[in-house]
């Protein structure tokens, strides 16, 4: 018959040392999530200004995005890490979902020992600026950008009009990169529709996903209609 010492190590009941217990309930991390979200918002709305100026070119915002979206990987990442030394294991459950990328690479580059410096070669390589749904967040941004410089679309001058205006515009840009690049069909609000068929933008041509929003609804359930017509035995019913 085994005894205790044969399969645990007689260190594990000394509570001399130093220790520490991390406890986190999934509300505070509800919490936290949230804290993020309302930065991410802050952060947007005040900087609608400075785009308003900018005299760049939609090929140079383009590179911004790119560039801002390879730090934000790197530094949530960062981030993610130094909670994790310090004891919080909260940010298993709440780290931004753009941390796991970076640890991601990280992982990557230690098996294949590689010089880790070979990440940042990545991100600003053709390949990071290629892949569908970095490249359409870039464009999505980079068109509004170009409206705003244009006055095509208004800036409300009142910080509560602009929270009410443009506080879901990350949140559309995010679902719309994520998703449209990979999908048949897209149905957005009239807004976001609009930008996604903007010339610089051209999702359908790009990625081959058909926009529809409220304006276009009639072409949606027709669409709908003829998805239905044309299915075979492999799809199944809906």
């Amino acid at each position: 018959m085994k005894e205790e010492r044969d399969v645990i190590s007689s260190t594990v009941h000394d509570l001399d040392g130093q220790y520490s217990v991390s406890v986190f309930t999934s509300e505070s991390g509800f919490d936290r999530k949230q804290e993020f979200k309302q930065r991410s918002v802050d952060a947007l709305l005040d900087t609608l200004d400075d785009w308003s100026n900018s005299s760049n070119t939609f090929e140079q915002d383009m590179e911004l995005e790119f560039h801002d979206a390879a730090q934000i990987f790197v530094e949530e990442y960062a981030k993610k890490m130094a909670r994790l030394c310090c004891g919080d294991f909260a940010a298993l459950v709440d780290s931004p979902i753009v941390a796991d990328v970076g640890e991601g690479l990280f992982l990557i580059v230690e098996e294949m020992k590689a010089d880790p410096k070979s990440i940042g070669a990545f991100f600003a390589s053709q390949h990071f600026k290629e892949v569908p749904s970095q490249q359409l967040w870039a464009r999505l941004f980079s068109a509004f950008k170009g409206r705003l410089r244009k006055k095509a679309i208004g800036l409300p001058v009142s910080t509560e009009k602009r929270q009410t205006k443009y506080s879901g515009l990350m949140f559309d840009v995010q679902h719309a990169a994520t998703y449209a690049p990979y999908c048949d069909a897209f149905f957005a609000d009239k807004a976001m529709a609009d930008l996604m068929n903007d010339d610089r933008v051209a999702v359908e041509k790009i990625y081959g996903c058909k926009v529809f929003s409220a304006a276009s609804r009639e072409e949606f359930f027709k669409w709908l209609s003829d998805l239905k017509a044309n299915k075979t035995p492999e799809h199944g019913c809906f």
